[in-house]
């Protein structure tokens, strides 16, 4: 129906009233609507438009050297060391870096990637895996999503082995570095040793015949030692274990040049007590509180560890990032236009 002036309705003085149409009153004009829905189209363009120059800014000013601290956004493509260590809290911290650990493995089948673990003895020991994906993933590879999961997760539930239901609170850590490329970081001749051994033994004479093809590699200025059993290809594990080197050498070289802002190894772990949390599960509320993101963004803990919630909670972490780094070239912009 159209629209009919108000009893009483004015106009203000001086204002001239076109010949037929009438001033309304929160009366909307003849396409409005699809106007309004126009310009909102166009302003989420300009504004994606706009995020993505500035994200390109952070990114050069970042290998431009000016601006420090954490890994750099052009890291967020490549394929990570993941290793997941009990904590605080004996047999329940143990059981809780397992499943943690599963929910990584889950994430990566969810998003696609690769995902070798390393012959793990899980327990005391952890667990350990190289997570890579398909070149050129840009912001979507693991590194990209996983980067805020390193630190200490804390658990409080009741374990099953409790008989007095006794709520208890374990610890488990995170470390995730990002691949090492080999351009990055070369070996010397002799710097690396290379040791083969086999991947299974027992008694009675069950290794006999089985291969070798577990290989450990030892850097020998620093000592380091990895080892890789995730193929049975003795020529993949060889690389693999050099991925693996590399990674965790180049880490302890950025440690050492940014000891205070990198996202060190060392600084990762931490020392598994659970007062340094990032997040906490509890089971018996059923939520998730990440310490970062605040206690207004609770999710249901069963399914961030067991089910498909982990995805959308990483999500939240990347679009906040995202938006510190547009903020952080706004601010670099804004000095090198307008210094002081």
């Amino acid at each position: 129906m159209p629209c009919r002036p108000r009893p009483g309705g004015r106009t203000l003085p001086g204002t001239r009233v076109p010949q037929g149409r009438a001033v309304v009153r929160g009366c909307r004009p003849p396409g409005h609507d699809a106007e309004l829905a126009s310009a909102r189209a166009r302003l989420e363009r300009c504004s994606a438009r706009l995020e993505e120059e500035l994200l390109l800014l952070h990114r050069w000013a970042e290998g431009a050297g000016l601006l420090g601290g954490g890994e750099a956004q052009g890291s967020d493509g490549r394929g990570v060391v993941l290793e997941v260590a009990p904590g605080v809290g004996g047999a329940e911290a143990a059981l809780f870096a397992g499943e943690l650990f599963e929910m990584y493995e889950r994430l990566a089948e969810e998003r696609g990637w690769t995902f070798e673990s390393e012959g793990n003895a899980g327990g005391s020991q952890g667990y350990t895996a190289r997570i890579s994906s398909a070149p050129g993933a840009d912001e979507d590879g693991p590194f990209g999503w996983l980067r805020w999961e390193a630190g200490v997760h804390r658990v409080q539930r009741i374990p099953e082995t409790e008989k007095k239901d006794r709520m208890q609170t374990s610890a488990a850590t995170v470390v995730v570095l990002p691949m090492a490329e080999e351009a990055e970081l070369s070996f010397a001749p002799g710097e690396v040793v290379m040791e083969v051994s086999k991947k299974s033994s027992g008694p009675g004479g069950q290794s006999v015949n089985a291969s070798h093809q577990a290989i450990r590699a030892i850097h020998l200025p620093t000592g380091m030692s990895v080892r890789c059993v995730a193929s049975q290809s003795q020529f993949e594990n060889r690389k693999g274990a050099l991925e693996m080197l590399r990674t965790r050498l180049l880490a302890k070289q950025q440690s050492a040049k940014h000891r205070e802002t990198s996202s060190s190894r060392k600084e990762q772990r931490g020392t598994g007590d659970r007062s340094e949390k990032i997040r906490t599960y509890n089971f018996s509320r059923d939520d998730v509180i990440d310490h970062r993101l605040g206690k207004g963004d609770a999710r249901s803990a069963s399914d961030v560890l067991f089910g498909a919630g982990l995805c959308a909670l990483l999500e939240e972490h990347r679009l906040r990032a995202r938006a510190a780094r547009a903020a952080d070239a706004v601010e670099l912009l804004c000095a090198r236009l307008c210094p002081e």
